[in-house]
């Protein structure tokens, strides 16, 4: 039974009278409209029932007319599709909906009738997400309903990855433009691996060593080398300098070539031998 609200001068033909937001139901002349009427009787005939939630009824409808995806309405009794309430970002609702639920985690949605759907993979959402994020550089996002992982030490990721990728010495990967030897570290794990750098070892991906002086090493070396006698290495990133003649160097040198010191002889650039008794040498000579 509805109750009264405004009333028409027509009446349906079974003499029951729907009033406004309610709706006919187990109407018996499908032919005949159901309309409001100034007589109200409710002795006869089919029944009248209040609009449910999730539902809008036009004046003494004979159809309930359900709130579209996306949508909803909470309320009994209301007249027509304006009062079905879009569903806020996060939320959806499908069809005759009285109220949003929260979206699931890996799919978005945008909120209203705007259609959502899953997360491809290297995105991922939380529950209650309008969108899909794209997994952020020096992570992985394995599934599309966790949070971002950080990479782990010695790998590294560019963004939208499932997985990070291991820096390798000597292995090119997709995430390096480097050629295909020497060594490779991360120096972040939101940035491509990067070819060790002249001066530098890289054993390991996680990190450039320095070499210590008397050592050098060109770009991308896994290793220092120390620096050979008969040379002169000022600089751990410069391959070695020759000393001249009349010059020596010992092994791991690092300040420079010593010139030969009078008594002494250098037959090579890697040693200073002692003149023998009954001999000279003045300073840088090659014999006494």
């Amino acid at each position: 039974v509805g109750g009264v609200v405004t009333f028409h001068d027509l009446f349906v033909s079974d003499a029951t009278y729907c009033a406004r937001n309610d709706y006919l139901f187990n109407f018996t002349s499908p032919g005949l409209a159901p309309v409001y009427s100034s007589m109200f009787n409710i002795t006869v005939g089919p029944a009248c029932a209040i609009c449910p939630p999730g539902y809008t009824c036009s004046n003494g409808t004979q159809h309930k007319v359900a709130c579209l995806p996306g949508t909803y309405n909470p309320f009994m009794g209301k007249p027509d599709p304006s009062y079905c309430l879009a569903c806020p970002p996060g939320t959806t609702s499908g069809v005759g909906a009285s109220n949003c639920t929260t979206c699931a985690a890996g799919t978005y949605c945008p909120g209203a009738a705007i259609e959502g759907g899953n997360c491809s993979l290297g995105y991922y959402a939380l529950t209650g997400s309008s969108n899909c994020t794209i997994c952020p550089p020096g992570h992985r996002c394995p599934t599309t309903t966790e949070a971002p992982i950080p990479c782990e030490p010695g790998s590294v990721s560019l963004g939208g990855a499932v997985n990070c990728t291991y820096c390798h010495p000597g292995e090119k990967t997709a995430y390096s433009n480097c050629s295909n030897t020497g060594a490779y570290y991360v120096a972040s794990p939101s940035a491509p691996c990067a070819i060790c750098p002249a001066g530098s070892a890289c054993p390991s991906t996680l990190a450039a060593v320095p070499c210590p002086l008397g050592f050098y090493s060109l770009i991308g070396s896994i290793n220092c080398t120390e620096c050979p006698s008969g040379h002169q290495c000022d600089s751990p990133a410069l391959p070695p300098v020759p000393c001249v003649t009349g010059e020596y160097g010992a092994a791991r040198n690092a300040t420079g070539c010593n010139p030969c010191a009078p008594g002494s002889y250098c037959p090579t650039t890697s040693m200073q031998l002692p003149c023998p008794l009954g001999s000279y040498s003045l300073a840088g000579q090659l014999n006494c």
